[in-house]
């Protein structure tokens, strides 16, 4: 009796589509392929459809990276440019109401070990470290992650820097105010007595009135 050949389960249809690991599997082992030094010149067809699919799949990366790279180059050209705006925006406030901030270093822990942290009214932030070593340089020159950590502390002492100066620009209006309405009043005073003078000097005529004159 010949021995009997033993039939392989066909796959159902549908079960013949690769998983992504699969996909991925046979993509990276395409690159053992590439350092091997004892291809055959001629390969079988079903080979070179399998070169061609891995291939084609390289060609996909290469387009995603190139596209993603496109978008990274906007939004660093566009980051950079709100950073510097909004580090300028920033110096004007601080010059304008004469405030520096002092801010924590554990708030700021990129910037390495610090005994203190001062973001003066010049926008420069100034970093006191260990013997005295002092870095400063712009708030602007630093990475945007940095200047983002720095904003978000300063803000909240911003507002009560605000709140302080617009109470002291109120109390100012207030005393103009006062002196104004006491100067009107001295104003007033004098008025009576001026208009007495021009009723014994003749309106327009520079000399005094004669009484009983015929």
């Amino acid at each position: 009796m010949g021995e009997k050949s033993e039939q392989k389960p066909q796959q159902a249809k549908g079960e013949n589509i690769p998983s992504q690991s699969d996909q991925d599997d046979t993509y990276l082992s395409y690159t053992r392929q590439l350092q091997n030094s004892e291809l055959e010149v001629e390969e079988s067809k079903e080979l070179e459809e399998k070169r061609g699919e891995i291939e084609n799949k390289f060609n996909e990366f290469l387009t995603a990276i190139n596209e993603e790279t496109l978008q990274l180059s906007e939004f660093l050209i566009e980051e950079k440019k709100l950073t510097d705006e909004l580090c300028g925006l920033l110096t004007q406030t601080l010059r304008r109401l004469k405030i520096s901030f002092y801010i924590e270093p554990e708030y700021v822990a990129k910037l390495g070990e610090a005994r203190q942290i001062k973001l003066n009214r010049e926008g420069h932030l100034i970093i006191i470290r260990d013997q005295d070593k002092v870095d400063s340089k712009l708030l602007s020159d630093y990475p945007p992650d940095i200047i983002l950590t720095v904003v978000w502390v300063v803000i909240p002492e911003l507002e009560k820097a605000m709140k302080a100066y617009r109470s002291r620009i109120s109390k100012r209006v207030g005393l103009l105010e006062k002196i104004k309405q006491e100067l009107k009043n001295i104003e007033k005073a004098f008025s009576p007595t001026e208009a007495e003078s021009s009723e014994q000097f003749g309106e327009g005529t520079g000399r005094p009135l004669v009484i009983g004159e015929s």
